[in-house]
């Protein structure tokens, strides 16, 4: 069991990384392209907060099964993902709402 928690959440975290790097790229270029005004109520904007918050969601299930992993001495070294992602997006979460976004 421990083993196949310690899969399901590296898989997960790297499907979490994947999907907000994709989306915060796709942002930058509509922010080069269009400026503000090409994130701020349009799709690309909804694709960034789905997939961040989505994202936050995921890796908080892909943390619990690394914790558990981990807790069995599972010697995978690929679970500091799910356990470095979840508080990373956290804290770009916490941080830019409080100093970042209006």
């Amino acid at each position: 069991m421990t083993a196949r928690s310690a899969r399901w959440a590296i898989v997960i975290a790297g499907v979490v990384a994947v999907a907000i790097v994709v989306s915060l790229a796709i942002s930058a270029v509509a922010y080069a392209v269009g400026g503000w005004g090409g994130i701020d109520d349009t799709w690309v904007g909804f694709i960034v907060v789905v997939s961040v918050l989505g994202g936050l969601a995921a890796s908080l299930v892909a943390f619990g099964l690394a914790v558990v992993a981990k807790a069995s001495h599972e010697p995978r070294r690929l679970l500091w993902l799910p356990l470095c992602l979840f508080p990373a997006i956290l804290a770009f979460l916490v941080l830019g709402e409080l100093f970042w976004w209006e």
